[in-house]
């Protein structure tokens, strides 16, 4: 078995993102009430941003507004050095306006809402990205409105908010998303899509070992499922969301 020029035939490992590849949400209780949702908007107050970036650009970028450590150099070049713990910040996102009102989710006029109602309570952000199966979510909390243009006008392009947040802190957490999100695609060369969870194959997170020919390095093929398994693995999620169980089971069932 040839590995081309790989001489030590180590496996690498691959890793996937989609374009954008992320939700951000900002979550403020002076938006309760201003967003519609149908016959009631009472309970409704945060705000999809990802629909109000350009996916070809920096669309978030979350700063901290002071050092980590400091220094104090002695007179023989010795340092003593003092480190923090704070995690307070600044959030830039250059937003496009959509609609122009807040009733329909445009973050340029949600935050143009807040800043002007006196804020005394805080908000938080929330960006949630998928990575080889995964969903990592971060937490900003305590934020507030630092700064944003009151009005940009352009003629042949959409003028771009550059918005400035502070947050206090933020944490962060990680989840299987393929356990927690069931996913419905599109089957090619079906006339129905398939509904189920789906994760990414073991052998592509290149943690399987160093050895070119060695057993462990194979594909597992339990996560391939031969033809005779598709039945199988149909009759195990519909089993699934009988019971309501939201555990990762292979395959996927036709939707109806």
């Amino acid at each position: 078995m040839a590995f081309g020029n790989n001489l030590k035939g180590e496996q690498t490992r691959a890793s996937f993102q989609t374009a954008g590849g992320c939700i951000m949400k900002f979550k403020h209780p002076y938006l309760a009430g201003a967003i519609a949702n149908g016959s009631t908007n009472a309970n409704i107050d945060e705000i999809d941003v990802s629909r109000s970036v350009k996916l070809a650009d920096t669309f978030f970028s979350a700063t901290p507004n002071q050092d980590s450590s400091a220094q104090v150099v002695m007179v023989d070049g010795s340092t003593t050095t003092i480190t923090n713990h704070l995690l307070n910040g600044t959030i830039t996102i250059p937003a496009i306006q959509t609609t122009g009102l807040v009733g329909s989710g445009d973050f340029v006029a949600a935050c143009q809402l807040v800043k002007a109602s006196k804020d005394s309570v805080g908000g938080t952000f929330t960006v949630t990205e998928f990575i080889d199966g995964k969903a990592i979510t971060t937490l900003y909390y305590g934020v507030s409105i630092k700064n944003l243009p009151d009005k940009i006008k352009m003629g042949l392009d959409v003028p771009v908010y550059q918005i400035q947040l502070l947050y206090a802190g933020w944490i962060q957490a990680v989840s299987e998303s393929a356990s927690l999100n069931k996913r419905a695609i599109w089957a090619a060369g079906n006339a129905n899509g398939i509904e189920g969870f789906f994760e990414p194959y073991g052998v592509n997170q290149g943690s399987t070992g160093t050895d070119a020919m060695s057993a462990t390095n194979a594909i597992n093929h339990s996560e391939v499922p031969a033809s005779d398994d598709l039945y199988a693995a149909d009759n195990a999620n519909a089993a699934a969301t009988a019971t309501g169980d939201k555990g990762i089971v292979g395959g996927g069932k036709v939707l109806k």
